[in-house]
């Protein structure tokens, strides 16, 4: 499913991205997973410490960096519709760095 070769950046945020063939790994601050930028498509595996399986597309990551950024205070993630998970000021401006990120790979999966 993967390539057997990987590629590894990072960013100024600390965030790590790992290519394998046609998908990304994503490990920010708050956020982890597997973007697919062809698709626009990401798969959250994990939030914070919490490991979780959620798909979310590019308006979906959207709708949620403009929500939090007019939240900036602290913000309520629910994790597999079950559990809350409450953010602090730091960890939402985190959150906020971590989608612009992934939005950021969508984009210039598209422009590939």
């Amino acid at each position: 499913m993967y390539d057997k070769q990987e590629k590894k950046n990072t960013n100024n945020n600390s965030n790590q991205l790992t290519e394998r063939g046609k998908l990304m790994y994503f490990s920010g601050s708050i956020f982890s997973g597997e973007i697919d930028p062809q698709l626009e498509n990401m798969y959250v595996t994990q939030v914070k410490s919490m490991t979780t399986g959620t798909n979310l597309s590019a308006e979906q990551v959207q709708t949620l960096y403009d929500y939090v950024l007019q939240h900036k205070d602290t913000c309520m993630v629910t994790i597999n519709d079950q559990i809350p998970i409450l953010l602090k000021e730091q960890e939402v401006d985190r959150l906020a760095a971590d989608l612009e990120n992934i939005l950021h790979f969508f984009r210039e999966g598209k422009e590939s």
